[in-house]
C-alpha cells in the first residue's frame, strides 16, 4: 500500500509493518467508509454500533441496535451496558454527523481498553443512502462454527 500510495504522488508515508491488530492494541482507531459498514453491519451480529450525536438527534432516528455514546461519555457507558463490559474485541463502529465527531468518540473507546474501534469517516447522509438507516436492514447471523 505504501508503494501505490507513493506512486500516486504521496511523499509523507510511514509503512506500519505490525499490522493492524498491533495498531489498535496500541489504543489507535481506524476508519471506515460505507462498503465496510455495509459489509459489517448485515454479517457481525456482535458488532456495536455508535451514534455519537448529541441524545436529542439520536431519539429521532439511528442504525438499528445503535447506542447513544457522546465524547466524555466512554467509561460511563463501559459499566452502564451501552458497551461490552468484559469483552474489549467486540468491533466498535462509531458513527456521527461529521467523521470528526465519530473519531473523537472513537479514540476515546480505543483508549479505555477496546482495541476493535472503527469510525465511519463519512457523513451521516452517506449510511442513510446506503439504506443501513432502514428499519428493515438484514441483518444475518454469523455461521455457527464447524466442529
Amino acid at each position: 500500500m505504501a508503494e501505490q500510495l507513493f506512486k500516486k504522488g504521496y511523499a509523507n508515508i510511514r509503512r506500519y509493518q505490525l499490522g493492524m491488530p498491533v495498531w489498535r492494541a496500541y489504543g489507535n482507531t481506524v476508519e471506515t467508509d460505507v462498503a465496510g459498514c455495509k459489509y459489517i453491519y448485515p454479517a457481525d451480529q456482535t458488532a456495536v454500533w455508535v451514534d455519537a450525536r448529541p441524545k436529542e438527534e439520536f431519539v429521532k432516528g439511528t442504525i438499528p441496535g445503535a447506542v447513544n455514546v457522546q465524547a466524555g461519555e466512554v467509561k460511563v457507558a463501559n459499566e452502564d451496558g451501552r458497551l461490552p463490559y468484559t469483552d474489549k474485541g467486540t468491533l466498535i463502529v462509531v458513527f456521527a454527523q461529521r467523521p470528526d465527531a465519530a473519531r473523537k468518540v472513537a479514540e476515546e473507546i480505543a483508549h479505555t481498553a477496546f482495541w476493535n474501534s472503527s469510525y465511519f469517516g463519512g457523513a451521516l447522509t452517506d449510511l442513510k443512502q446506503a439504506g443501513l438507516w432502514q428499519r428493515d436492514f438484514p441483518r444475518t447471523p454469523l455461521a455457527a462454527p464447524t466442529p
